[in-house]
């Protein structure tokens, strides 16, 4: 799931920005309506202005999280109030300040998210429309901010297409600067055949950082990130330049050592391991890391190879499982 907010995951302050800045367009307003005497809309505004600069100092502190869908979503809604107080009065401001919270939550908040919230406030929009002002006007309201709207969900949409295949189609990981896992079975079936021809059996080792997705969702994800290029290093310290780490998942790493056998792919695995467990992680704590290793067998494909690491890793996770449970 990438979104316009999750491509910059790693730069939280680009969201309080936008909170920041639709908090001073928002005060100029209040203002220029407390010059015009709408004193009524104007309680409302202070109050989303409040409510906007909380919800923007709120995203800096708490800017190691994966996501701020908990401060930002509220925020929004809180914003879309005034127009909705207003429509029997000011119709055209109303269209206006209902358009501002879903522009906002397609750069604020996840893709799926900002959708339901887009989704939401048109249906409240049509709905409250039906009941103050004349059907024709309800319509060509919805179709403006249909249309609009529509036009930055399908950007995000596109957004997200693009980066789905960058990530697929580049020759590095991003985070961890590891290979992509999507070139891990083209070169593995080159390795193969060069081993075969020589041979000399292929190892990979499987290192699997356990808890993954909990210490990226409520731990340090800014941290967590961080440690990646560190954790991909330390396992190329210990091997030969022609060893290449590849994540095949976001938390799972594959070592790939062509020519090597299973008993020095083990004792491999082991002095990793230990490296690993003996770093220190500044804010993650200890690292947890579960590894396993394969060799490969004669004529056996790049795929089935994968699958065997894959396999034998969700095997010895079960079981690490099912220990700690007993």
């Amino acid at each position: 799931m990438i979104s316009v907010a999750e491509r910059h995951a790693r730069k939280p302050w680009l969201r309080a920005m936008l909170l920041l800045f639709a908090a001073l367009a928002t005060a100029w307003l209040t203002l220029e309506h407390f010059w015009l005497g709408y004193y009524d809309r104007v309680l409302w505004q202070m109050t989303v202005v409040g409510v906007l600069l909380l919800a923007a100092a709120l995203v800096w502190i708490r800017r190691s999280k994966a996501h701020q869908d908990p401060v930002v979503l509220p925020a929004l809604l809180v914003m879309a109030l005034p127009g909705l107080m207003s429509m029997e009065t000011l119709p055209a401001l109303t269209l206006h300040s209902l358009l501002v919270p879903p522009l906002l939550g397609y750069f604020c908040l996840r893709e799926k998210i900002a959708h339901a919230l887009a989704l939401a406030l048109g249906c409240m929009l049509l709905l409250a429309g039906l009941v103050v002002w004349p059907m024709d006007m309800a319509l060509r309201c919805l179709l403006q901010y249909v249309m609009i709207t529509g036009s930055v969900a399908c950007y995000t949409v596109m957004t997200r297409q693009r980066d789905v295949i960058t990530t697929v189609v580049a020759l590095r990981d991003w985070e961890s600067t590891a290979y992509n896992g999507h070139q891990l079975e083209t070169v593995l079936e080159r390795e193969l055949c060069r081993s075969n021809h020589v041979g000399k059996p292929l190892s990979l080792i499987g290192f699997q950082i356990d808890d993954f997705a909990q210490l990226k969702e409520q731990g340090d994800a800014h941290a967590l990130v961080q440690a990646l290029p560190r954790f991909v290093a330390a396992i190329r310290e210990e091997v030969r330049a022609g060893d290449e780490v590849f994540r095949l998942r976001d938390d799972l790493f594959v070592l790939m050592l062509p020519g090597c056998p299973e008993d020095g792919s083990i004792v491999l695995m082991e002095r990793i391991r230990r490296h690993l467990l003996h770093l220190g992680w500044q804010d993650l704590g200890e690292l947890s890391v579960m590894t396993t290793t394969v060799t490969s067998n004669p004529a056996e494909s790049a795929y089935n190879l994968q699958r065997r690491l894959i396999t034998r890793m969700a095997k010895q996770k079960r079981a690490s499982l099912q220990s700690l449970a007993f």
